[in-house]
């Protein structure tokens, strides 16, 4: 393992392989200085959302960041801290478009994924871990940048199609990441998560457009209409709001098709 530091100060841990960066990042989030970022160049156990696999090949981003959640760090997300997970698709997005590729092909997916061209770029998953310290949020991102795994509900993208040099590598990457990241995080300390939730929505896909949404015991389907304050999505029925704390969103007939399965 080497460690650096990024542009804004935070370290970076550099493991050759792991099996998650999100476990390890947790195994550390007692005895580590915090926040610290974790990268490694191959992972072989990757996880994502309810328990599924994410592949990772060498020349791809797998990263965790371990921030700690008490009142000096952030404010918001202390009490919501799903609210990084919108802080976090959006650096992301915004960081494709430093990287010359058009940012009409760029929209962040609820909760917080980021897709190119409508197919899923990145993955994001943030777990809670309780350390003798307090409480740590721990973000884990992966970045298809030369690779894509197959998804069986999903597209994939990777970078390397929409890119016109050469692709940057997952050190540099993450560098970029991070900054825009700590951009949104001082806004989100400052001002709260409602200018957050403007920019994000402003490149949400498929915002006013009939939308499935699967949850952990049905599946409904609605008007993607925004979000409310605490990031929950928003979901139009006729005469009724409805507000959805977490689920899997798809769009169209084929990925409604697939929900329902």
């Amino acid at each position: 393992m080497t460690t650096r530091r990024l542009s804004s100060g935070l370290p970076l841990d550099i493991h050759d392989q792991l099996g998650s960066t999100n476990a390890t990042a947790k195994e550390s989030a007692a005895s580590a200085e915090a926040p610290r970022w974790i990268m490694a160049r191959r992972q072989t156990a990757g996880y994502g959302r309810r328990g599924r696999g994410w592949a990772h090949e060498a020349g791809d981003l797998a990263a965790s960041l371990v921030l700690p959640l008490n009142k000096g760090t952030v404010g918001g997300l202390v009490e919501t801290p799903a609210l990084f997970g919108f802080a976090l698709s959006l650096a992301l997005a915004e960081t494709v478009d430093a990287l010359n590729i058009p940012a009409s092909l760029t929209r962040v997916k609820w909760p917080n994924d980021v897709l190119i061209d409508g197919a899923k770029l990145s993955g994001i998953l943030l777990e809670r871990e309780e350390a003798e310290s307090g409480a740590m949020l721990v973000a884990g991102i992966g970045v298809n940048i030369v690779h894509k795994p197959d998804i069986v509900d999903y597209p994939t993208a990777r970078l390397v199609d929409h890119l016109t040099g050469t692709p940057p590598a997952p050190e540099e990457l993450l560098d970029l990441l991070d900054r825009r990241l700590q951009h949104h995080l001082a806004g989100l300390s400052k001002d709260g998560f409602a200018p957050l939730r403007t920019a994000w929505l402003a490149r949400a896909a498929r915002r006013g457009e009939a939308v499935t949404v699967r949850l952990p015991r049905e599946t409904q389907e609605g008007t993607f209409e925004g979000l409310d304050e605490n990031g929950n999505l928003l979901l139009r029925q006729g005469d009724t709001l409805r507000s959805i704390a977490t689920g899997d969103v798809f769009f169209g007939a084929a990925c409604a098709s697939t929900a329902r399965s």
